[in-house]
């Protein structure tokens, strides 16, 4: 199957990096990603090697979309943001528990803006902005233990193996909390109690890049209980060890001229609301954002002149095929992944959306195409048994197929 898109081609070197950044180690090995981009016509690089469908069996509760979802040896959690609801299931897909309680009074949040497992604890955390605290629950029961307030404005946390907590600070610009600009457009640490012990990134003054830095995507996922963070404009990939609490760089993406200079957000003197269209026009790389890391493969995106690409990383391959996202790869699903397992991607489809993928098998190929095609048998044996309005959750494993240049 023909596609235009933008071929990406990375090479993977082991280099050693000095960083002097507060909490980083002097020296680290980093992964360098070097882009070269390359514009041509290919089949189809990568495809879903195979899958692995979990109904999600809730009674008569429908989980209305899926956020976001975390793994444990045993369960699988899912945020529902529309309703406000984290549903937790076991790895038959049995709804076990759900936390629903918003609301305003005692033991009830306001909105559930980010969750987060501490796995070795067995508790599961939620953040409420609004009313500026942290609530923890059983993650085996679902029931309530304590809530923690916090003082500082922030949409996205994780909770650390050994009690603490890292959180990502979105600010706005020139904004200050308690007079302390070091709790302003950073990563830093929290103990248990959640008292700041640490910060780290600390960014200049200068208030454009204080807003730059505002999102809720920040903190990345991985499928070990580390976690992986990166400033907007930064093609640094810091690693954060849930145990110890380091924090030292992992990968540095190379995008050759799209490759954002250290400068490039100190020399802009223009006004704030018209930075956007500066950074547009200057075609560097910006916003790597959506970083999920399996065992196999690195999945994330970002933007040059507004224009989204996905990028898919081979590590065993060491090489990286990215695309604008736009685009579509074939038959193959070419969802955004939502958690990390293992060596799998997890994505989901509703019910909808599975007979639309379906319907489109079947008007374009013969019957006895898709009596060979092994992921149309797979849809289809998937249609039979869920007849729910649930989403379905996908388990993706991926391999590289060869590719021909066509010119």
């Amino acid at each position: 199957m023909k596609k235009e898109l933008f071929f990406v081609y990375l090479i993977v070197s082991v280099l050693g990096c000095h960083i002097e950044q507060p909490g980083v180690s002097e020296t680290s090995l980093i992964d360098t990603l070097k882009v070269e981009f390359r514009s041509h016509d290919f089949l189809v690089d990568y495809k879903i090697d195979s899958t692995k469908f979990l109904i999600l069996k809730t009674g008569e509760e429908i989980i209305p979309t899926i956020s976001k979802v975390l793994m444990s040896e045993d369960m699988v959690y899912i945020l529902s943001k529309p309703n406000n609801t984290i549903y937790a299931l076991d790895l038959g897909g049995n709804l076990v528990f759900t936390i629903d309680h918003q609301g305003n009074g005692p033991q009830e949040y306001n909105s559930v803006d980010d969750f987060g497992i501490n796995i070795g604890k067995k508790i599961l955390e939620i953040i409420d902005l609004r009313g500026q605290r942290i609530l923890r629950y059983s993650a085996l029961s679902g029931k309530y233990l304590e809530e923690i307030d916090y003082v500082f404005y922030t949409y996205t946390f994780a909770p650390l193996e050994g009690g603490g907590r890292v959180f990502h600070n979105s600010v706005m610009p020139n904004g200050k909390y308690f007079n302390n600009s070091s709790l302003n457009a950073g990563v830093f640490f929290s103990d248990s109690s959640n008292k700041i012990v640490e910060t780290y990134l600390d960014y200049d003054s200068t208030g454009i890049t204080k807003s730059r830095l505002v999102t809720t995507q920040n903190i990345f996922r991985t499928f070990d209980q580390d976690y992986l963070y990166a400033p907007l404009y930064s093609n640094k990939i810091f690693k954060i060890n849930s145990v110890n609490e380091t924090f030292q760089p992992r990968y540095l993406i190379d995008l050759g001229r799209h490759s954002m200079p250290t400068s490039f957000l100190k020399d802009y003197k223009g006004n704030p609301m018209e930075f956007d269209l500066y950074l547009n026009k200057s075609e560097y790389a910006h916003y790597i954002t959506d970083f999920y890391e399996n065992r196999s493969h690195i999945s994330y995106w970002f933007l040059i002149a507004n224009r989204p690409y996905k990028v898919i990383h081979d590590k065993k391959m060491k090489r990286t095929f990215a695309y604008e996202r736009i685009l579509k790869t074939g038959f193959d699903f070419n969802l955004e992944p939502i958690g990390v397992w293992k060596n799998q991607f997890i994505t989901s489809v509703n019910y909808e959306t599975l007979k639309s993928f379906i319907t489109i098998y079947e008007s374009r190929f013969s019957k006895e195409q898709l009596n060979q095609n092994y992921y149309y048998q797979q849809l289809l044996s998937l249609k039979q048994k869920s007849s729910s309005e649930n989403p379905i959750l996908m388990f993706n494993s991926l391999v590289r197929v060869d590719h021909t240049e066509v010119e």
